[in-house]
């Protein structure tokens, strides 16, 4: 009857709330193993989980563990899917057959890097490299161990060859008479990381062609025949030379080729694929 009379018949009761709570607090805890002995069948919430609580949260995270590495590993192989795509046989070009390499390291100042591939993959010296999801032309390897490759970069001076007949403005990839009448130029790397020519002929009407942002494809028989119409950049300047006929450019890789985290390395398919290529 006292608990369903009106609040402002009892408000005066309420200043015996803290001493109650001060006396009876003590002796809480035991009265409550003492109601859960009596009482087995019912558990007691003491505002912690139990075990099997803490064993769904722990499965729960494992999930969600699994999934994220499921999600990483299958975006990891559609990318080698577009890689491997991307590898198809050019008109003209050797047939060759990709191997997948990722980057190792790199030495510092000797404009090379190393990639996880080798002569048990039928790698050599002078096999192409290109930059993985693209046709970027990375280099070209100049010391294949047994299991890993030294690549030189393109964009080092001590590269051989060292200049490269290029073609401008070739965005897809033409017949050999169309290939001859595009714009050509001589690149050679400056040391900066982009490739340059200071004597590119420009006749009247070449301005549609050369100008920032064509693409720029090697076209030069002193490099391996897989090399062939491989991106080498995009035109990244275009200066006034000392005759108005021609023009300087300078050509930027479309990926920073020395900080590529794998390589596509090209190896010729007549080649075979093991110890160094032998049947």
């Amino acid at each position: 009857m006292f608990a369903l009379a009106p609040g402002r018949a009892t408000a005066w009761a309420s200043w015996l709330r803290g001493p109650l709570e001060t006396v009876l607090a003590p002796g809480a805890w035991p009265l409550a193993k003492l109601s859960g002995a009596l009482r087995p069948g019912r558990a007691i919430d003491m505002g912690h989980p139990d075990a099997s609580e803490l064993e769904l949260v722990r499965q729960r995270d494992e999930l969600e563990l699994g999934l994220a590495r499921a999600n990483a590993r299958i975006a990891e192989l559609e990318q080698l899917v577009r890689d491997l795509q991307l590898t198809s046989t050019v008109p003209g070009r050797e047939a060759t057959r990709p191997v997948v390499a990722n980057r190792v390291g790199q030495a510092l100042g000797s404009g090379t890097i190393d990639v996880r591939a080798g002569t048990r993959d039928g790698v050599i010296a002078g096999d192409v490299a290109t930059a993985r999801g693209t046709q970027q032309l990375v280099g070209l390897v100049t010391k294949a161990g047994t299991m890993v490759s030294t690549v030189r970069l393109l964009t080092d001076r001590r590269i051989e060859p060292g200049l490269m007949q290029a073609v401008i403005g070739a965005e897809g990839m033409r017949d050999a008479s169309t290939q001859q009448s595009l714009p050509r130029c001589q690149l050679r790397p400056d040391g900066s990381g982009r490739l340059i020519d200071e004597q590119v002929a420009a006749p009247a009407g070449s301005e549609v062609a050369i100008r920032v942002g064509a693409l720029v494809r090697l076209d030069d028989a002193t490099w391996p025949g897989p090399a062939q119409l491989l991106t080498l950049g995009r035109i990244e300047r275009v200066d006034a030379a000392a005759s108005p006929q021609f023009r300087k450019i300078t050509v930027r890789p479309i990926v920073d080729v020395s900080r590529v985290s794998g390589v596509i390395l090209h190896v010729p398919e007549s080649r075979g694929d093991r110890d160094g290529g032998t049947p």
